[in-house]
């Protein structure tokens, strides 16, 4: 699990911090998970991007000392823009918040888009806030409609929360220079 998480480590070009999970809340109202990092919190805020070896785990919310709480990708108040890796259809990952099970929907994907259920959602690097390339959930469920724009899409994450142990807070936007020179220069940071 180490091994696999130094090659993520190692791959994403970015700053990270390695930190360890340390407890669960998992509620009506929030999918929260609390850990404690290798070293101070001072550069960890909100809406860092919180990765693992298996995929996206969720954003940062609040720090204390040197513990920080981590919003889930399965909560309802959080979002990841994804593309699908077979077709490069695009859609935004929105937690369901069911308590019964982790899941999540795949929001503004085209009717017309090609997509299956088993189909691998990774993130689509968009915003520059999670680096490009790393799964997000896989397609359980796909209706598509006769009408209206969009198909609904169901996905499961592709971390396990029940067994994550260790992860890495991105603490940087990710550098991807041919992204920059693609966006219009008004869009540009």
């Amino acid at each position: 699990r180490l091994r696999r998480l130094l090659d993520l480590k190692n791959t994403v070009s970015t700053d990270v911090i390695s930190a360890q999970v340390i407890g669960k809340n998992t509620n009506e109202f929030f999918r929260v998970a609390r850990i404690t990092l290798d070293r101070e919190a001072r550069n960890i805020g909100p809406n860092l991007p919180v990765i693992a070896a298996d995929g996206v785990v969720g954003t940062t919310m609040k720090t204390a000392g040197d513990t920080v709480d981590v919003r889930l990708i399965v909560d309802a108040g959080s979002g990841v823009d994804v593309v699908v890796q077979r077709t490069g259809a695009r859609g935004f990952v929105r937690g369901t918040g069911d308590e019964s099970k982790y899941s999540c929907s795949v929001e503004y994907v085209q009717r017309t888009d090609e997509v299956e259920v088993g189909d691998l959602l990774v993130t689509s690097g968009v915003g520059r806030r999670f680096p490009k390339g790393i799964p997000v959930g896989t397609v359980t469920q796909v209706v598509k409609r006769d009408f209206g724009i969009y198909q609904q899409v169901i996905a499961t994450p592709a971390v396990d929360f029940s067994r994550l142990e260790v992860v890495l807070v991105v603490t940087t936007p990710p550098t991807d220079d041919s992204q920059a020179q693609r966006e219009p220069p008004a869009q540009r940071r």
